[in-house]
């Protein structure tokens, strides 16, 4: 079980939101270098600055055979500044050290029977890891559809959510809520978004539910904001849905992708704990992270300001999902 002795928010095409911010009364390791971390679909991970703009230049790329990437989808970053990269067709989590650059080999990897297509990843306050699998969200390696937990530092699962109980089609982004204690699992391709206490485990139903109204909801990653759930879709852009919706719900507001020429969103982080809020978006096919500053409260807000990083010095080539560390 999770013991959530503090708070610490954490972000998941997979990034937890959970996809990620790693600030917490925890501490960081002295090792732990602040930035933006982003997976990217030609099997790599960059590293930018955290006040990087424009065509800058990551100052940390993992890449290569020897990295064992395969399609690296979602990352986090723990406290001693450890690199976690869920690998849909390398069926394991990979672990970089908090030095790790270049083609450097993984620390260690994180297995466990039946999940053979990790995709989400969310970090708990002890630095324990919740992996979602998807093995139907497009190319993958197969296994078992479920959530899978992984202690602080042990390279296999003690527990997990799986089987039919549980409604998971093709679960893709896990987020927690410290404040009721529970997950939310956005299920892609039209899936539910389910809610499960943190005390769950096995073959068991979620609290609740809701699927966006309409069907064939494209959910591309979904990341926590102060009162709502925050999902992107590349028909759609963002749109914000009630924490408690039930049902076929529609969203309580939008935020339209012509808004800022946002061309495919991918994964997304609300940084609740910056005045104003801040939004980390990938653009997928723009090959960009646009870093928004809103005004207004949730979920009623617009874009007052905002910087694009892209170009080619980035290396930003079909990225994938984000996590940012203070």
């Amino acid at each position: 079980m999770w013991k959530l002795a503090v708070l610490l928010v954490v972000t998941a095409c997979g990034d937890d939101s959970a996809r990620h911010i790693i600030d917490s009364p925890k501490g960081l390791g002295p090792q732990v270098a602040p930035g933006i971390y982003v997976t990217t679909a030609m099997s790599s991970i960059l590293a930018f600055d955290l006040a990087a703009t424009g065509d800058a230049a990551p100052f940390r790329t993992i890449s290569g055979a020897t990295t064992m990437l395969s399609l690296p989808i979602g990352l986090t970053v723990d406290h001693d500044g450890n690199i976690y990269a869920a690998n849909r067709t390398g069926s394991a989590v990979t672990v970089y050290g908090p030095t790790a650059t270049g083609d450097v080999a993984p620390i260690r990897t994180l297995t466990a029977t039946g999940m053979l297509s990790p995709q989400g990843l969310l970090r708990g306050p002890d630095d324990d890891l919740i992996i979602s699998t998807c093995p139907g969200c497009g190319t993958s390696a197969g296994g078992d559809v479920g959530i899978y937990h992984f202690p602080r530092g042990s390279a296999t699962s003690d527990y997990s959510i799986t089987g039919a109980a549980t409604g998971f089609t093709v679960p893709s982004s896990p987020a927690i809520d410290f404040a009721t204690n529970t997950l939310v699992i956005g299920n892609s391709f039209g899936g539910a978004i389910e809610t499960f206490s943190t005390d769950q485990q096995g073959n068991v139903a979620p609290m609740h539910s809701f699927t966006p109204a309409g069907g064939g909801y494209n959910l591309q990653s979904l990341s926590l904001g102060a009162t709502t759930i925050a999902m992107t879709s590349p028909t759609t852009g963002i749109d914000f849905f009630a924490r408690d919706a039930t049902g076929a719900a529609a969203p309580l507001a939008s935020i339209p992708a012509s808004a800022f020429g946002l061309s495919y969103p991918g994964g997304i982080y609300i940084d609740t704990t910056a005045t104003p809020t801040l939004i980390y978006l990938i653009d997928y096919t723009g090959n960009a992270i646009h870093v928004l500053e809103m005004a207004g409260i949730e979920p009623n807000q617009t874009i007052s300001a905002m910087h694009t990083i892209s170009g080619p010095t980035t290396m930003l080539s079909s990225p994938l999902d984000i996590a940012v560390v203070h």
